[in-house]
């Protein structure tokens, strides 16, 4: 029992006093209970001012009230049962004539929008649209508007219709034609382009598959290129797919695509890919941004489906040529999955000399992960800085821990490593011993012991617990020096972060399992809440993993901020499995069944860990927990080892109280698990560069009406046109690529020359040509007297200015020609012979 008055400073907490928790109880005298009070139900009264009195012991105050009831007024911008076509703002106007306009906010279609929010009926989807406008005054009245309203469908196309897909033709002059359509009746925009098709088959296009531990890696030296029977099934979509299946690896296919110099720097390419892959997959489209030198995503797919079967899908996309040719190429990549997948370091029939008697045998796990927690005295080193010649005891149980990692990362098929929070016992130390005078010697102790992990390449994460941040001061600037987002932004497992580590998130795939090794440290708010929420929900194919420092209480039971996580993180995203913490000093593991899909029957259960052993001597002896998943028996093994002592379970009767917190398993049936392969397959894959060079242009075609277009001065060869086509409002689309092949020469066509002018010596007789085409033509001449040429007339005119003419017979041959066209040759000639003037 202890009495303790107001002035009573009671330390709690680990480290700081016998307090990890306080039942308080508090006597109060009869006689504080002076008060009354009275209900008054304001609205039956009129808003405005009343007047309220207290009358006691002979003394009345009276207070005047405003009363305010009403609404605020709230007039919506949209309009009800209107068709928007175009641009337009959704937006609203609110008054209030009692305390004034607190907010206004709205939601569309069920998402929050900020107002005034611009919108179109291009970026929205045709046809019904909600937008609930909401009014609340500075006392809480609220005011609610729900407006209904449509947009129109934009989705305009075009048809190409002639020549076929691969048809030969004449060179010269081939006539193109398209037929547009307007789910809206619009007339339309038309633009005949020239384009370039390529698929696997085509020359210079070339495909690679193969497995990757790094998803964002750019050099993919390890690939296979694709070529022969599975070349071909590469060719137009058929059901037929060569494909790339692993457990330990991510597969993916690459191909690179030629672009020619004269499509142009406003030239787009656009991507269509077309496969499968095992269901419950992530599969993403990227083309290589050759500025950034980094992969650009494209499109993205969530496979769904039954359990263990495959799911067929397509993926999509446009990328500028600019800041994506290199080398005269674009470079495209399909992904299985993001993040890191280390393979198997070890197998189940591995040879493996066991690290201790009690060790679980290999051939009865395929994976493991490790976790430590609270290794906060270790680092504090009885106020010694590691290396100065002080006493090491305690320092070298986090020396032991980590090397234990590194040493036995193989024979475990160690594949990831977490933290559970307070590295260091002081985040400003201030007792120091020897010759220590350095406030952080705390985190250079830390950090010395973790580089290791960081030459290895071995995938870990750490999260700052209360001692990291100063407890109540929430100052997180020593975690993010030492431990901050740049310790970790280049390596391959890492997500992203907030607060420079203050939470971060890792993906690792192991075993056949995606993982999302979600962590957060200490004292998260809204916003921290908010973002593990956001990162959650851009894995739902992942099992996630939350680490956090404080969760359960050594009786099982949660505190205020962790029932927020447990009612606001754990429980409403179906994919989370466990969670895990320390601060606490017990071994501990709790389940929670939740209904994710409201039949009143739990569907996953989740385990929720506690693991701090800082209570022990040397703050904790240097034990750690080994995860062990074992897929053959579906079960995760969960092991309490000290590399110190090397024994298994401290005896301290606090850790084995209820039994069986140290040394546990985890049916995968209960939190999910199921691993499987990864199987990528590909059916078709296709880009088409699609130019800005206009073939020619028609405007205001009406929809459903045929346009004919003449493309001119078409050589021998292959060539590509598409037909953009354009709407009254904006908006756009691009057929796909046709090809034809022009064989053979043209034909020009045009009026027979004629001669004009007197043939009188001293007048001038002029070739007339004009109207021959497809333009531009070349035209020569040459002139002849009695059909003998005469020297150098070879211009259009023949002046008549030598007496030897008078009486001659003149004609001049005209030739026309045009690149990839027959050339025709005629003569003319006038009407009569030359005389004298």
């Amino acid at each position: 029992m202890l009495s303790a008055g107001e002035d009573t400073l009671i330390a709690m907490g680990d480290g700081a006093a016998d307090y990890d928790y306080l039942e308080a109880t508090f006597t109060l005298p009869d006689d504080a209970f002076t008060s009354l009070a009275h209900v008054w139900d304001t609205t039956a009264v009129p808003d405005g001012p009343h007047t309220v009195s207290a009358t006691a012991d002979g003394r009345t105050v009276t207070r005047t009230v405003q009363i305010d009831n009403t609404r605020p007024r709230l007039t919506p911008t949209v309009e009800p049962g209107r068709r928007y076509r175009g641009g337009f703002t959704v937006d609203a106007t609110a008054g209030d004539a009692g305390s004034g306009v607190k907010a206004v906010s709205a939601t569309l279609d069920g998402k929050p929008v900020a107002l005034p929010y611009a919108t179109s009926s291009l970026t929205l989807a045709p046809g019904a649209h909600t937008a609930v406008f909401t009014a609340v005054d500075a006392i809480g009245n609220t005011a609610t508007s729900s407006v209904d309203f449509s947009t129109g469908d934009e989705s305009a196309s075009a048809a190409p219709g002639g020549p076929a897909d691969g048809e030969q033709v004449p060179t010269g002059e081939v006539t193109l034609s398209a037929t547009p359509v307007s789910p809206e009746g619009d007339a339309l925009d038309l633009r005949f382009r020239e384009g370039y098709t390529f698929d696997p088959a085509t020359p210079g296009v070339r495909a690679w598959s193969g497995t990757t531990d790094d998803a964002r890696e750019t050099a993919r030296a390890g690939r296979s290129a694709i070529g022969g029977a599975d070349l071909a099934k590469l060719t137009g979509t058929d059901g037929v797919e060569p494909a790339v299946s692993s457990r330990t690896a991510l597969p993916y296919q690459l191909f690179t695509v030629p672009v020619a110099e004269g499509a142009g720097a406003d030239a787009q390419v656009r991507l269509s890919w077309a496969g499968s892959a095992n269901t419950g997959a992530k599969v993403l489209l990227y083309a290589l941004n050759s500025a950034t030198g980094q992969w650009e995503e494209v499109d993205r797919r969530l496979t769904s489906g039954a359990e263990g079967g495959r799911a067929s899908f397509t993926l999509g996309g446009t990328v500028p040529v600019a800041d994506h040719v290199k080398d005269g190429q674009v470079t495209v990549l399909v992904q299985h999955s993001e993040g890191f997948s280390g393979g198997d370091r070890s197998a189940r029939d591995s040879a493996v000399t066991p690290y201790s008697a009690g060790a679980t045998p290999r051939d009865a796990y395929d994976f493991t992960i490790g976790w430590q927690s609270d290794t906060q005295y270790y680092n504090e080193n009885q106020g010694w800085a590691a290396g100065s010649g002080g006493p090491g005891t305690w320092y070298a149980h986090q020396l032991a821990i980590n090397g234990f990692f590194l040493s036995q990362r193989d024979n475990l098929n160690l594949q990831y490593v977490l933290h559970t929070g307070d590295i260091v016992d002081d985040y400003r130390a201030t007792d120091f011993r020897g010759d220590n005078h350095d406030p952080a010697y705390e985190w250079k102790n830390a950090d010395a012991a973790y580089k290791p992990l960081d030459e290895a390449g071995l995938p870990y994460g750490v999260l700052a617990g209360n001692h990291d941040v100063g407890h109540a001061a929430d100052d997180y600037s020593q975690f993010g020096t030492y431990f901050g987002a740049d310790r970790y932004r280049d390596t391959p497992w890492y997500g992203g972060e907030t607060g420079n580590n203050r939470g971060h998130y890792d993906l690792v795939s192991a075993g056949g399992v995606d993982f999302l090794m979600l962590s957060m440290g200490w004292d998260p708010g809204d916003e921290q809440i908010a973002w593990m929420n956001s990162v959650i929900r851009q894995y739902p194919e992942r099992k996630v993993w939350i680490d956090l420092h404080e969760y359960l209480l050594t009786t099982g039971t949660l505190g205020p901020v962790p029932q927020r996580i447990h009612d606001e993180v754990v429980k409403p995203n179906s994919n989370v499995f466990a969670v895990s913490s320390g601060h606490y000093h017990d071994a501990y593991t709790r389940t929670d069944g939740f209904d994710d899909d409201g039949d009143g029957v739990a569907d996953r259960t989740v385990y929720s860990m506690l693991f701090d052993y800082q209570g022990l001597e040397q703050g904790g002896l240097g034990f750690l927990r080994l995860l062990h998943f074992d897929n053959t028996g579906q079960k995760i093994v969960v092991r309490t080892y000290s590399p110190s002592l090397d024994t298994f379970d401290s005896p301290e009767p606090s850790l084995n109280d209820p039994a069986g917190q140290q040394e546990f398993e985890i049916p995968y049936a209960a939190v999910g698990l199921r691993p499987q392969d990864k199987v990528l397959g590909t059916d078709s894959f296709r880009a088409d560069v699609l130019t800005g060079k206009d073939i020619a242009v028609v405007k205001g075609v009406p929809s459903g009406t045929r346009a004919d277009v003449v493309w001119r001065g078409v050589q021998p060869g292959a060539h590509g046109w598409y037909v953009g086509t354009t709407g009254p409002y904006g908006g756009m689309n691009a057929s796909a690529v046709r090809t034809f092949t022009a064989t053979g020469p043209g034909t020009l066509t045009g009026p027979e020359p004629r001669i004009t002018g007197r043939a009188v010596l001293g007048q001038t007789l002029t070739a007339e040509t004009g109207g021959w085409g497809p333009a531009p033509v070349q035209v020569s001449y040459q002139w002849y007297e009695n059909k003998k040429a005469i020297d150098g007339a070879t211009g259009a005119a023949l002046e008549l200015d030598r007496n030897n003419l008078s009486g001659k017979n003149i004609s001049v041959r005209v030739t026309i020609g045009s690149p990839g066209y027959t050339t025709v040759v005629r003569t003319a000639a006038p009407a009569e012979k030359v005389r004298h003037g």
